[in-house]
């Protein structure tokens, strides 16, 4: 019982201190220019999502934010070019740091990793 307690206090703190990362952040990307993330979050999951610029609008999916720990995924129906044109998906992983959210970015199913700095929008 005394574990059980301990892991909901542990579990239910984490999610009272998550880090402030609703709203709208901004990147240029190499390929895709300037783009803009909107993100929500309810008790802990992120959704929202990626305008990717000259790569389209793409949803965000199974997204948390533990502590000052962000992950999610964007979702891309229409595929690119290395895709084959073939649905995929990026995974984000970062670390918030006051306005600044720098992630590494995974392409699922693949080797392929990258780094971009996301920041908070002006007026956020």
């Amino acid at each position: 019982m005394r574990i059980s307690f301990l892991m909901l206090w542990v579990l239910t703190g984490a999610a009272l201190f998550a880090a402030d990362v609703a709203g709208k952040w901004t990147a240029t990307g190499r390929m895709c220019g300037a783009q803009l993330i909107t993100l929500k979050v309810t008790g802990g999951k992120i959704t929202g999502t990626l305008d990717g610029g000259k790569c389209g609008v793409a949803p965000i999916v199974d997204g948390k934010v533990v502590g000052d720990k962000v992950t999610f995924t964007v979702h891309h129906e229409e595929g690119d070019q290395q895709s084959g044109g073939k649905p995929f998906d990026n995974v984000f992983e970062g670390t918030v740091s006051g306005d600044e959210l720098p992630v590494t970015i995974s392409r699922a199913n693949s080797d392929q990793k990258g780094q971009m700095l996301w920041k908070r929008a002006a007026g956020n």
